[in-house]
């Protein structure tokens, strides 16, 4: 995996934790407040995936 890649998917990862804390939050309705439990656990499985995975160096190593 390049490290650009690398880089977006954790960032995407850290997007998703905080809409999920933010849906979880809200208290405007209780299907937010799933869809935002629903987010969370994704983007928290998705960030600790991503951590574990090395990404490639400049030469293609890694």
């Amino acid at each position: 995996m390049s490290p650009t890649l690398h880089r977006n998917i954790e960032r995407l990862a850290i997007v998703l934790i905080v809409l999920g804390i933010v849906g979880m939050f809200q208290s405007a309705s209780i299907d937010f407040y799933t869809w935002g439990f629903h987010v969370l656990l994704v983007g928290t499985l998705v960030f600790i995936v991503i951590s574990h995975v090395v990404p490639r160096d400049e030469n293609g190593t890694g």
